[in-house]
């Protein structure tokens, strides 16, 4: 699963990530911190392409919300918008997770 927890983000890892990423037999924890988003896939990490469906400012830079479905199980990611264009409700962007900013649970 994979979703806004506290102050952290879950995801289990045998529903999302390869071998090549870490032991999928692992959950693991990443902040909402080092959750991005952005019109362009970061390939040196982990990239899932989704709608934008909402837009909020707790501060200085925007955060997104999406909300996927991978099988049969639905979740919300929130993330942070790290990309000169403004997020647009409704678009497409892709989320990144940075290997360096996985956490085994």
């Amino acid at each position: 699963m994979l979703g806004f927890v506290s102050i952290k983000n879950i995801i289990d890892t045998a529903k999302i990530f390869s071998n090549e990423f870490i032991d999928i037999n692992q959950d693991i924890v990443v902040h909402p911190d080092n959750i991005q988003a952005s019109m362009l896939e970061d390939k040196t990490g982990w990239s899932l392409q989704s709608e934008i469906k909402k837009v909020f400012y707790p501060g200085p830079s925007a955060h997104v919300l999406f909300s996927i479905m991978l099988d049969k199980f639905h979740f919300d990611i929130y993330a942070k918008w790290r990309d000169d264009q403004k997020p647009i409700i409704g678009k497409n962007a892709y989320i990144n997770i940075r290997r360096e900013d996985i956490k085994i649970v």
